[in-house]
């Protein structure tokens, strides 16, 4: 049985690897981000840019409610109108102290 000679040539790098169907190179971006990304967005953002982010939306795109209940007063976590017409909202249980 005659034996064939198989060369294959060891890359040097990552880099020297071609892409393929389980391998494709990244830029350095993509590789730091997250691709589809907004190029502005925040990898941890802070509560403050967090608000910023959602106020500068346009009312009918926003769905939070900030609540911030002084004392006696009850986080609501949503408002609605129910099918009566009337406003309903889900409300903490306990009011700050």
């Amino acid at each position: 049985m005659a034996r064939e000679t198989i060369e294959y040539i060891i890359p040097t790098s990552l880099d020297d690897i071609p892409d393929g169907s389980t391998y494709q190179k990244l830029t350095i971006t993509e590789a730091t981000r997250l691709a589809g990304c907004d190029e502005n967005a925040e990898v941890n953002p802070t509560g403050i840019q967090m608000q910023s982010t959602i106020l500068a939306l346009a009312d009918a795109d926003r769905v939070l409610i900030g609540s911030e209940p002084g004392v006696g007063e009850k986080k609501v976590y949503s408002v609605h109108i129910n099918s009566s017409g009337n406003i309903a909202t889900e409300q903490d249980t306990v009011a700050e102290s």
